[in-house]
C-alpha cells in the first residue's frame, strides 16, 4: 500500500481530465508562473510532466516572466539519458515555487563537462549541480574477498 502511495503521489489531487487544455491556456494567463505552479500541484504522470515542461519552455522562449516562481539554474551531469529526467525536475520544481532552468551536458560527458571551463555547464554558472551517475561511471570492479590493494583492482587500461 505505501509503495503505491509514493508511486502514485497519493497525497496530491488527481489531475483534471482537461489538463492538456489547461496547459495550453496557461500561456495566455497572467501571472503565468502562478498558473504553472497550480498545474504542477497535481499528481502528474511522466507525460504530463513533459507537457508542463513544454509550457515552461514556451513561456521562457516568449520572454514571459514566471513570477512568482523563483529562478534557479541547475547544472545536470549524468552518464545516462537526461532528456527524461529534466522535464520531471522542472515541472516538480514548479510545484514548490521554483522556476528551474536545467543546463545539461552531452550524453556520457560527465568529466569533460565538469572539468572544462568552456563547457556549457561551467559557462552557464549554475546555482547548483546535480551529478546523476550510476555504477558504470565509476572505475570500480566487484572483487569480494580480494586481498589485492585497491590500485590493483582497477579495470585494465585505467591508471591508478
Amino acid at each position: 500500500m505505501a509503495r503505491h502511495m509514493f508511486a502514485d503521489l497519493a497525497w496530491l489531487p488527481r489531475t483534471p481530465a482537461d489538463f492538456g487544455r489547461q496547459c495550453r491556456a496557461a500561456l495566455d494567463s497572467e501571472p503565468i508562473g502562478a498558473r504553472i505552479q497550480a498545474l504542477a500541484g497535481y499528481a502528474l504522470d511522466a507525460n504530463q510532466l513533459v507537457r508542463l515542461g513544454r509550457v515552461l519552455d514556451s513561456a521562457h522562449a516568449a520572454g514571459q516572466s514566471l513570477h512568482p516562481l523563483v529562478p534557479f539554474r541547475l547544472g545536470v551531469l549524468g552518464n545516462g539519458m537526461l532528456d527524461v529526467v529534466v522535464p520531471a525536475l522542472r515541472a516538480s520544481a514548479a510545484r514548490h515555487g521554483i522556476a528551474l532552468e536545467c543546463v545539461t551536458a552531452e550524453y556520457d560527458q560527465v568529466m569533460q563537462a565538469a572539468l572544462s571551463p568552456e563547457s556549457a555547464i561551467n559557462c552557464a554558472r549554475p546555482d547548483a549541480v546535480l551529478i546523476a551517475i550510476d555504477h558504470r561511471a565509476l572505475p570500480l570492479r566487484i572483487t569480494p574477498c580480494d586481498p589485492a590493494p585497491p590500485a590493483k583492482r582497477l579495470p585494465p587500461g585505467r591508471p591508478a
